[in-house]
């Protein structure tokens, strides 16, 4: 479900440090970018390409989330899901879910890439 961005607050944490969340607030603003919640989660989501980038992501029920983002991204015909983060802890479960490390951005984010079968 699309979220309104007098909510968008609440991908804060998820967005690292405050000059971050400013710019992917704007992104979301300018249209670049979406910010919908999926079970529970919600997460700001950009086509980049040949792939749909996950920007952020924040909530509790991130496995089955990704469920509908691996859907959306066979929907919108995308060979390749991108997983932006800092958060170690994020990084070793995105290892485990068939996501493997792809590059740093030159923001510092580690980017992450899964094939979408």
């Amino acid at each position: 479900m699309l979220c309104s961005t007098d909510e968008i607050h609440k991908i804060k944490g998820a967005a690292g440090s405050p000059s971050d969340f400013e710019y992917i607030k704007s992104e979301v603003i300018k249209g670049r970018s979406r910010f919908v919640n999926i079970c529970g989660v919600y997460f700001v989501l950009r086509v980049d390409g040949d792939a749909l980038t996950v920007v952020c992501a924040q909530g509790q029920n991130l496995k089955a989330a990704s469920f509908w983002v691996i859907e959306l991204a066979k929907k919108l015909n995308l060979p390749f899901i991108l997983f932006h983060t800092k958060r170690p802890a994020l990084a070793r479960l995105l290892k485990h879910c068939n996501f493997n490390f792809f590059e740093t951005a030159p923001s510092g984010y580690a980017v992450y890439r899964m094939a979408v079968q």
